[in-house]
């Protein structure tokens, strides 16, 4: 069965960000303030505002190789951080 993970944004039009963890090759932070999810054919830089994009990673991470819950994991940010600008490529 498919797991995903959930994102919450503060985007305006943006609902939070749903990724099928088996289509996740890669997770990468590159920069102080943006974090890049390789999904597929897709590429998605998530930009966040709030605190260290490391303390952001870490949480995607988690999600990601949870093992236990439900089949929608959701990320469950740092306090203070938002996700502000979402770009797919």
């Amino acid at each position: 069965m498919a797991k995903f993970i959930s994102i919450p944004t503060v985007v305006t039009g943006t609902p939070s960000l749903q990724f099928n963890t088996d289509v996740i090759s890669h997770v990468a932070y590159v920069s102080a303030t943006s974090v890049v999810v390789y999904a597929g054919p897709r590429t998605i830089t998530l930009t966040v505002a709030g605190a260290t994009t490391t303390n952001f990673y870490n949480a995607v991470l988690a999600a990601i190789v949870s093992t236990s819950g439900p089949v929608v994991t959701n990320v469950t940010l740092p306090a203070g951080v938002t996700v502000t600008t979402v770009v797919v490529a």
